[in-house]
């Protein structure tokens, strides 16, 4: 099992874990200036405006960022090295952290960026009834209807918000194989095994 949150958060909402299943944490966002106190603060204070701008900051960042790089490089090696059996993989809410990690999986792969960007989109309907919960909840609490706006926002996923890791990767290192080789040390020939431990003829 391989969590990407912050001590603060393991510490806030230990997780669960199971018997005979390694646990790994990952801080992905230890060195990014908004990372998991700035959003707290953004869903209180924020305008949906405000939101996507720091979404987008913060995917770009994940891509960017030479400590996330590191953490990504070694969920790829996790990766390769478990060759029974499964991992399982996860942030706060599933979607911002571990939904980089899937896409740059993916995208090994082969897979097309517009198949990756609808599975990633499936986030909004699977998370629909837990984020009602919480908007509900933070209703309750006072919150006003465009922080309630704002936070809706924060807990959805857009396409721009990936689009923008996306891009970066695509500015700075031109293709998602030279962005593993260079920012990640996940050089051709273990692109080549993730192919084979992974894809089927």
């Amino acid at each position: 099992m391989i969590d990407f949150q912050s001590q603060q958060e393991v510490v806030e909402k230990p997780v669960d874990t199971l018997s005979g299943v390694a646990y790994l944490n990952i801080d992905l966002m230890k060195d990014i200036q908004s990372g998991t106190s700035g959003l707290a603060d953004l869903s209180k204070s924020a305008s949906v405006s405000e939101v996507d701008k720091a979404m987008q900051t913060i995917y770009g960042e994940l891509v960017l960022d030479k400590t996330s790089q590191k953490g990504y490089a070694n969920f790829l090696e996790q990766i390769i090295m478990q060759e029974e059996g499964a991992i399982l993989f996860h942030c706060f809410a599933g979607k911002d952290r571990t939904g980089v990690g899937a896409a740059l999986i993916l995208s090994l792969l082969g897979v097309r960026q517009a198949d990756i960007v609808y599975d990633y989109l499936l986030t909004n309907t699977q998370r629909q009834e837990t984020n009602h919960k919480m908007t509900t909840f933070a209703a309750s609490q006072g919150m006003t209807r465009e922080q309630l706006l704002a936070l809706d926002r924060l807990l959805s996923v857009d396409e721009t918000y990936l689009g923008h890791a996306f891009s970066n990767i695509k500015e700075n290192y031109g293709t998602i194989q030279t962005y593993a080789t260079e920012a990640l040390n996940f050089e051709q020939d273990k692109q080549a095994y993730l192919h084979k431990l992974l894809l089927t003829d």
